[in-house]
């Protein structure tokens, strides 16, 4: 009779030990990582690196927490499954929104280009307007030089943009636009002091 209720008690342990050993969510973890894998691939962390970063994180911390749970003697995963899902859900939705923000990059740069082009033509007009002195003459030779320098590179992001680098054009475009509303601002500058 003790041998039977021994025999007993030890299946009991037994099974107890065996479903308080939960199973690793392999799966998940690898849908959520091919998931963010792809969202790698569509360039989500080059063109939205904050919501990549954040769907990365949200993987790590959730990746953390199964491992310390797979030291444990009765690893416990609860939520963890669905969690995994969530990211893989965020991560293939991150590919969408890459494919829509590099649609929208595609359509600024042309329209950006244009606002190079016609902001050349503004600092020109402002040079031939800017006071001419000793050291003036200097420093309008160097804004020449810049807005030569900026009607060259207005080819280089056509073709940056054709060779299908858009984040790189879009860059490009928009540091030209940045020196020239810098020479632009200098000379509006220059032109009102001359004109107290």
């Amino acid at each position: 009779m003790k041998n039977k209720i021994l025999a007993g008690l030890s299946v009991i342990m037994f099974a107890a030990l065996f479903m308080g050993c939960a199973k690793v969510p392999q799966a998940e973890i690898d849908a959520a990582n091919a998931a963010l894998q792809s969202a790698v691939t569509a360039g989500a962390d080059k063109y939205l690196p904050n919501d990549f970063a954040a769907v990365k994180d949200s993987l790590n911390a959730i990746l953390e927490k199964i491992e310390l749970q797979k030291s444990k003697t009765f690893p416990k995963y609860g939520d963890a499954p669905a969690k995994l899902a969530n990211v893989a859900t965020m991560a293939n939705e991150l590919v969408t929104k890459t494919e829509a923000r590099i649609a929208e990059l595609k359509a600024e740069v042309p329209k950006k280009l244009e606002e190079v082009k016609a902001l050349v033509t503004e600092t020109k007009q402002l040079l031939l307007k800017a006071p001419r002195g000793k050291e003036g003459m200097a420093a309008l030779n160097a804004m020449k030089g810049e807005i030569a320098t900026v009607e060259s590179s207005m080819g280089d992001v056509t073709t940056t943009l054709q060779s299908g680098d858009v984040l790189g054009a879009s860059n490009k475009v928009n540091g030209l636009l940045d020196k020239l509303n810098q020479i632009k601002k200098e000379l509006q500058d220059a032109i009102a002091k001359v004109k107290k």
